[in-house]
């Protein structure tokens, strides 16, 4: 699935961010129960500007910076 529409999915009231309770319903679908304070560490190491939630190019750029780092792994072994 392409990240845009990954975050359109996550974004349920589609204002452009993503909140800890948007990040939260999504992840209960993708893991039987997340714990609240995971999500909210997520979303503060990812919240570059500090407003709590997680903008598009936030999204986009935490997506990225974990798949280049996977890729360089396995490249290195």
């Amino acid at each position: 699935m392409m990240l845009g529409k990954v975050f359109m999915e996550i974004d349920e009231n589609k204002d452009g961010d993503l909140t800890i309770e948007e990040l939260a319903n999504y992840m209960k679908v993708q893991i039987a129960k997340p714990e609240y304070e995971d999500i909210c560490n997520i979303i503060k190491s990812l919240d570059v500007d500090f407003n709590g939630r997680l903008a598009y190019n936030e999204f986009i750029s935490a997506c990225l910076s974990k798949s280049a780092a996977n890729n360089r792994e396995y490249l290195l072994n």
